[in-house]
């Protein structure tokens, strides 16, 4: 190995140990077998970074064949419908995670009511409770989606009543009429937009229904996500080439497998394609993906699947377990609370959701804590003895070491941040204490802490007084 590729036998003895623990590791796909391939990007003395690649290979499935023969040309083909429909009766029927906890019941303060569905007609915004009473099971969608610089419909102080008495969909952006298109595909009724169902020009209202953006999602029935659209002008269907997104099949001869056909699945490229769509470089998506049950991600290539079970795409429509996910990126449902049973689990699922979170774009840099603020409230309930109280994007509970955090350039999968914002930068006006990482707009590194918190101060230095000058 060159001078310029050299990397230390420490480092070279830990990816050993890591590569025979993947292969080790029971990944719960039965007759799959799974291969890691390493790359390494050199730079002067060092490694800059080390790239983990895996495939997946497993004999052809039957059932497999059949439904990839025929890809459509479009996202918004009868065969995209279909895996859609799969995916969701599987969902709905198998995975018990995916339930939401009260039935059902809980509403946002204000949906769109779709009509009778077989109908299409008007659309009305609702007052859930006054439409619905006290209690109700019916089910809602959500949307999320880029707001980019279009200028679309937006509920305010003074058009509330209008919208209250009917508006028709082509009043709206290409990417909502989609949705609600979706949506009755899916034969669900009512749905949730933040731009039509929060008042944009009512700074009390905004705060009260940002507050309870936590159960908008997680109540439900599943998030539609525009993740190809860079605004709502785009729509949630593109045309694709469908050879391109086919999984690979080979057909390997020799004494041990008779010129039997195989799949071969490159895990990272199709996920990684996932996470480059426009919709990820949005600060706000982060809570609207963890929370939700379930969501569909309508890409520019494909459709993509998210549920708290499994990821799947129209290229691996038969879905992977989460532990498979390459990164919290890819799937930050694969770390979600719930499942998570040990301390530096669950040290390391915040550290990764700032992580990621950190080198999104805000549309109003101003709402950096709270568009954050949903996962925060679901964090402190779930796992209250590891972080204690919430302070301004940091733990009481782990503080000492939260106050190490890192500033570092935005680089979050090689995508192209707009000119400066990749830059560390800390905003003129108040917007978060200085202690906090949420005080500057950079990448943000929080140290691991890897032990219980019970014993955390036994390695620091105690603090006796502290002034302010």
């Amino acid at each position: 190995m060159s001078q310029e590729q050299n990397i230390t036998f420490k480092s070279c003895g830990s990816l050993d140990h890591l590569n025979c623990a993947l292969h080790g590791h029971n990944w719960e796909i039965p007759g799959f077998e799974l291969f890691t391939l390493w790359s390494f990007q050199p730079k002067a003395s060092r490694v800059e970074y080390i790239l983990l690649r895996r495939l997946l290979i497993t004999p052809l499935i039957a059932q497999f064949e059949i439904e990839q023969a025929d890809i459509g040309e479009s996202t918004n083909s009868p065969q995209a419908s279909q895996q859609l429909s799969r995916w969701l009766t599987d969902c709905t029927l198998n995975h018990s995670q995916c339930v939401s906890d009260d039935g059902n019941m809980w509403k946002p303060s204000r949906l769109l009511d779709l009509g009778i569905l077989h109908e299409p007609g008007p659309i009305h915004l609702i007052i859930s409770e006054e439409h619905f009473g006290k209690t109700s099971d019916r089910e809602y969608t959500t949307l999320s989606h880029c707001w980019g610089t279009l200028d679309i419909l937006k509920l305010k102080k003074d058009n509330i009543e209008a919208l209250r008495k009917g508006f028709e969909i082509n009043d709206l952006p290409k990417s909502f009429q989609d949705a609600i298109k979706v949506a009755r595909y899916l034969q669900i009724r009512y749905m949730w937009i933040d731009s039509i169902c929060i008042i944009q020009d009512d700074v009390d209202d905004w705060r009260r229904e940002a507050s309870k953006m936590a159960d908008v999602y997680q109540h439900s029935f599943c998030t539609i996500a525009a993740a190809g659209a860079p605004d709502g002008s785009y729509g949630l269907f593109f045309r694709r080439d469908p050879g391109a997104i086919k999984t690979s099949v080979v057909y390997p001869y020799g004494a041990n497998h008779s010129g039997k056909p195989y799949m071969v699945i490159g895990l990272e490229d199709a996920l990684i394609e996932f996470i480059k769509q426009p919709l990820f470089r949005r600060a706000w998506v982060i809570q609207e993906r963890l929370l939700s049950l379930r969501t569909i991600h309508f890409g520019n290539q494909q459709l993509f699947w998210e549920c708290r079970e499994c990821i799947a795409c129209e290229t691996i429509p038969f879905g992977l377990p989460l532990s498979l996910c390459p990164s919290p990126e890819i799937s930050v449902a694969s770390t979600a609370l719930p499942f998570l049973s040990t301390f530096r689990q669950r040290d390391n699922f915040w550290n990764n959701i700032v992580d990621w979170y950190s080198q999104c774009l805000l549309t109003f840099p101003d709402d950096k804590i709270i568009a954050l603020s949903g996962i925060a409230a679901h964090t402190e309930r779930s796992a209250p003895e590891t972080y204690g109280r919430y302070l301004a994007g940091l733990w009481s509970n782990k503080l000492p070491y939260d106050l190490l955090w890192e500033a570092l350039p935005r680089r979050l999968m090689d995508l192209d941040f707009p000119k400066g914002t990749e830059k560390v930068h800390r905003p003129p006006s108040y917007r978060a204490p200085s202690w906090s990482w949420a005080s500057v707009d950079a990448h943000i590194r929080l140290p691991a802490a890897y032990r219980d918190p019970t014993i955390y101060h036994q390695t620091l230095a105690v603090i006796e007084s502290t002034s302010i000058t």
